[in-house]
């Protein structure tokens, strides 16, 4: 009787443990190993890999600080040295991670200013791509000359005759041919 009691006692026990996650790991499954910046000529990418897809929860541009991307990823264990600071990037000025006291972690991404971005999971990397077109680089409009001609001439007698567009590997060249 007493043999049967104490069966009955460990299988409630061992229950109650399963379920009330006593035996579940207290160490998050997702470890964020390394932080990039990669700047390219139209786009800047911030790229975090770790060894399995990020739970990413949500991101949004932060109400206190404008130029600021907020990206709330779930628990996570972040092995990179902080602070991790940008020099000489067009775009992004800081790479911040926190991590709250329930193991959420927190990318904060100040930036210049604020551009359209994506955010996109490859393989094991979680990639936030910035879209811009980089500040740095000469851009030849139209010469001067031509600009004048333009500004004399009445816009009713000037209409488009064609558009070419060339595209490179590292650059896209629109050309507009008018008529008058």
């Amino acid at each position: 009787m007493k043999r049967a009691k104490a069966i009955w006692m460990a299988t409630y026990l061992c229950l109650f443990l399963a379920f009330s996650g006593f035996t579940q790991s207290q160490y998050p499954s997702y470890i964020i190993d390394q932080v990039s910046v990669n700047q390219g000529d139209l786009s800047t990418q911030v790229v975090l890999q770790s060894k399995s897809p990020l739970p990413l929860f949500r991101t949004y541009y932060s109400t206190e600080q404008p130029a600021t991307i907020v990206v709330d990823i779930g628990e996570t264990t972040v092995n990179i040295n902080q602070p991790f600071r940008i020099e000489g990037h067009m775009i992004v000025e800081d790479v911040i991670v926190e991590v709250n006291k329930t193991g959420r972690s927190r990318l904060l991404l100040p930036l210049r200013q604020k551009v359209p971005y994506r955010m996109y999971t490859f393989q094991n990397s979680t990639i936030i791509e910035l879209n811009t077109f980089q500040n740095d680089r000469r851009v030849d409009f139209v010469p001067l000359d031509i600009e004048n001609q333009l500004k004399n001439t009445a816009a009713k007698s000037i209409s488009l005759k064609s558009i070419d567009v060339k595209r490179s590997e590292d650059r896209i060249d629109i050309k507009a041919k008018l008529n008058g």
